[in-house]
Parts: structure tokens; sequence; C-alpha cells
């Protein structure tokens, strides 16, 4: 169920190197989250392992 009005979620970056998980968005809607996503996907190096999420953060 996904509501554009439904805010909290935030983009996350997981390096595939370090492991580290890191927020790459402020949170925001999951409409938001997606389009940060998307766009550091773009900016990535070919052949890297680093991986995305879209979640909400546990308060």
């Amino acid at each position: 169920m996904s509501d554009s009005t439904d805010t909290g979620y935030q983009a996350f970056r997981r390096s595939g190197q370090t492991g580290k998980t890191r927020s790459v968005s402020q949170p925001g809607t999951a409409d938001q989250a997606r389009a940060a996503v998307i766009a550091k996907r773009q900016k990535l190096q070919r052949g890297s392992s680093d991986t995305f999420e879209v979640r909400k953060p546990r308060r």
C-alpha cells in the first residue's frame, strides 16, 4: 500500500566493500526516496557492488 502522502521513508546505500549502510536522502515520501536512489545509482561507477534500499527507519 503505497500512499504518496506517507512520509518517513529514507533511501540508504550499503557499501559492498565495508557493508556499512548510510542514508543518502532526507526522510520523505516513498516517491522522493525512490527518486534519490535512482539519481545515486546513475552516478555509480560500473562494477560497483553497492546496493540501495528504501525503507522506513524504525523509530
